[in-house]
């Protein structure tokens, strides 16, 4: 009985741990009308300007799109379109795709890798997004920004370094 109160109670725990990645259940908020491709573009190019000396000398903006929750296809199309302004290759690759060809060097790539980490809808006028710039091992940082919409316009309301190596 014990052992079946206790099964009980993992499974009410891990139930309640795992909240849906959107923040809120879509029954509470309509997530379908978010402009996504502005919400991450906003994300992204901020965590690009952070951190200046991962920029060094790169000859690469990786941005991972499978990690642009709800993005659809011309989000993503639309993204990476933005990015092409830098004058550089912009390319889609996690960092196991460039591993696997061999862009990696002692956890080291030429470029950056730009990845969201997560989302958070907290109503349909805000949104918190964690994105990632990694250079190498040592060179990485994490940042969250709350995003909210201020007249059909998404902007940066607040940025918060959650981590830095």
């Amino acid at each position: 009985m014990r052992r079946n109160m206790l099964i009980f109670l993992f499974i009410v725990v891990l139930l309640i741990g795992c909240k849906n990645t959107t923040g809120m259940s879509k029954g509470y908020i309509d997530i379908s009308g978010m402009d996504y491709s502005d919400i991450y573009t906003l994300a992204l190019e901020a965590i690009l300007e952070e951190d200046l000396a991962l920029n060094y000398e790169m000859q690469y903006i990786a941005i991972n799109t499978k990690t642009l929750l709800n993005a659809s296809q011309n989000d993503v199309e639309e993204i990476m379109a933005y990015f092409t302004k830098f004058n550089i290759d912009i390319i889609d690759e996690s960092y196991e795709t460039l591993k696997d060809k061999d862009m990696v060097v002692q956890s080291n790539i030429e470029g950056v890798l730009l990845e969201v980490t997560r989302v958070e809808v907290i109503s349909d006028t805000k949104v918190k997004v964690e994105c990632t710039k990694f250079r190498s091992g040592d060179g990485a940082i994490w940042i969250e920004y709350t995003i909210v919409d201020e007249e059909g316009i998404w902007k940066i309301d607040e940025i918060t370094m959650t981590a830095i190596s």
